[in-house]
């Protein structure tokens, strides 16, 4: 998966190191569509909406993504898949399937109008490979949140 740009910058000195349970954590969090800024001294986890859906009754997640924004070189951003890259981990999983008439079946429903609502509308129906859907997006996300901390200890600015 490749990272995502972001107005954060890292400076030197900053190396982070988080458990599996932390990594797990932001990971869940993501696939449920929130941003995930890590404070690097303390690794407090703020999980906030996408900023264009924040409303009146977000008055908490204001409050945190002020804090951020007054110095954002204190976090670690992990920002939610956008849309091609959430097509790329349907195709990606469909690459998977060895059931040849369900793989044709997903990659139909990739092909349509509204792909990852098609797409989980015939998993829906396929118990065995809706459970390995979400084993295969979940290590997915993992992998990403590890490749964010990576770069991060390896002083890439992202």
């Amino acid at each position: 998966m490749e990272t995502q740009e972001s107005f954060f910058t890292i400076t030197k000195g900053d190396k982070m190191e988080l458990t599996e349970e932390q990594v797990k954590a932001i990971a869940e969090d993501l696939q449920t569509g929130f941003d995930v800024y890590l404070h690097i001294d303390t690794k407090e986890m703020k999980t906030i909406r996408e900023f264009e859906e924040l409303d009146e009754s977000s008055s908490e997640w204001r409050k945190e993504l002020k804090e951020i924004k007054k110095d954002p070189n204190k976090y670690l951003s992990f920002e939610k898949l956008d849309s091609v890259e959430s097509f790329r981990l349907m195709s990606d999983f469909i690459g998977t399937v060895s059931n040849k008439n369900l793989r044709e079946k997903l990659e139909m429903a990739i092909d349509q109008p509204k792909p990852g609502r098609n797409f989980n509308i015939i998993l829906n129906n396929e118990p065995q490979y809706r459970q390995k859907w979400f084993d295969f997006r979940n290590d997915k996300y993992i992998e990403y949140v590890k490749t964010i901390l990576e770069l991060h200890n390896n002083k890439i600015n992202l």
